[in-house]
């Protein structure tokens, strides 16, 4: 603990959409359930989250347990209290500052009223927080914001460029990109519906993702990589460069892929996947769109995208190695088999050393080998801030086989 030490921050609401200063609170946060997880948690971000889901994107969330016999983490209702307006939807950041005072953002978020829960015996408050983009199932699509005719991509960005989002997140309308835009036959079917059941449908209807980066900007695009790389390497490797902690749940893609598609009640299949891997079939059911036309690109496009398995799996990291990283960046994995002396005895040969006749081949081990020369992206990364490890989820790049590769 002399090592390292933490900072909790707290920007309150002074009335909608108008946040006020940030109120240093750590005196009155237990650090000790931090440090012990129990009140910070594991944190993700990620799209196409669990098996069988495609254009999904998950919200982050931890608890925070704080002292409050001051009545300083009361509502509104108590003149003690730092929410003068109200306590949800304030501004969370917890902060790690090293041995050498280095500052890392561990979480940021807003305080969730849902969740909050105050023990009078003990005088404690658990303040529940979710991550910036929770604000997206708080915030309802008002009636006309997206007109029948108008394009999906007009339709998000409409959507998103309201006062309860933007006192939040960054958003700027050209890093909304679709993958493909289409024209919504229905825009009443967004009324009343949260931003975030909206953004489910439209997303998936153009075949896009939407996450927030690391300067809280909201960002929609296809599944494309991006241009950043980050090296991994096993544990093995020979030039000692081992950063990588454990492999897990390897795996051949084959629960996130489909050889049928279905939008609405139109139906675009591929025979020859089927012939494959048999009639995997995804149902989309997208009240907006009711030309067919449209419905059968939609399908197609997602056909497209999943037909072929790409094989996943999650890499354990330590959190220092991986700085920066984003959503769809990409991934270099060196992680080799290792090996052993024949005999149980002296070094492993070598090519350059190994005589035939006197040396016998090494023993090789392991169950698990990845090349260099294969691209991942990444879907998913998810912090531990116990132990400052990080887990990205990887997706091995490209649509088709024979892509993805350096």
């Amino acid at each position: 603990m002399s090592n390292q030490r933490y900072s909790v921050q707290i920007t309150p609401l002074h009335y909608d959409g108008i946040y006020g200063d940030v109120i240093d609170v750590t005196q009155d946060v237990d650090i000790s359930d931090l440090i012990m997880q129990s009140g910070l948690g594991r944190i993700k971000k990620e799209f196409d989250n669990g098996d069988y889901d495609i254009g999904i994107f998950v919200f982050g969330d931890i608890t925070l347990k704080c002292i409050n016999s001051s009545g300083r983490f009361n509502d509104a209702h108590d003149f003690r209290t730092i929410f003068k307006y109200k306590r949800d939807l304030a501004k969370i950041k917890v902060l790690h500052f090293d041995r050498d005072d280095v500052e890392t953002i561990v979480f940021e978020g807003l305080i969730n009223e849902d969740g909050t829960r105050a023990d009078a015996h003990k005088d404690t408050i658990r303040l529940k927080v979710l991550s910036y983009d929770s604000i997206f199932d708080q915030v309802q699509v008002s009636g006309g914001v997206v007109a029948t005719g108008v394009t999906i991509s007009t339709a998000i960005k409409q959507i998103l460029n309201t006062t309860d989002i933007t006192s939040v997140l960054g958003f700027d309308p050209s890093d909304i990109n679709v993958d493909a835009d289409f024209i919504i036959d229905d825009g009443d079917h967004f009324t009343g519906l949260t931003v975030k059941e909206a953004l489910d449908g439209l997303l998936i209807a153009s075949n896009s993702i939407l996450y927030i980066d690391s300067n809280k900007d909201i960002i929609v695009s296809n599944r494309e990589e991006g241009d950043n790389v980050h090296e991994l390497y096993g544990e093995h490797d020979p030039l000692g460069r081992g950063n990588i902690l454990k492999i897990t749940e390897y795996n051949s893609g084959i629960q996130r892929a489909f050889s049928a598609v279905q939008v609405n009640d139109t139906e675009v299949l591929d025979q020859a996947y089927i012939d494959i891997y048999g009639y995997r079939k995804k149902s989309i059911s997208l009240d907006f769109i009711n030309n067919l036309d449209t419905e059968e690109v939609i399908s197609q496009r997602i056909l497209d995208e999943f037909k072929v398995p790409r094989p996943e799996c999650k890499v354990k990291v330590r959190a220092v190695d991986i700085l920066g990283v984003e959503l769809l960046d990409q991934a270099k994995i060196d992680h080799p088999y290792r090996f052993a002396p024949a005999n149980g005895q002296g070094a492993v040969p070598t090519v350059a050393t190994t005589v035939i006749g006197e040396t016998q081949i090494p023993k090789v081990f392991g169950s698990l080998k990845i090349t260099p020369n294969i691209k991942w992206k990444v879907t998913g990364i998810e912090q531990n801030p116990k132990d400052f490890t990080a887990t990205l989820r990887l997706r091995h790049a490209g649509k088709i086989y024979g892509e993805g590769y350096y």
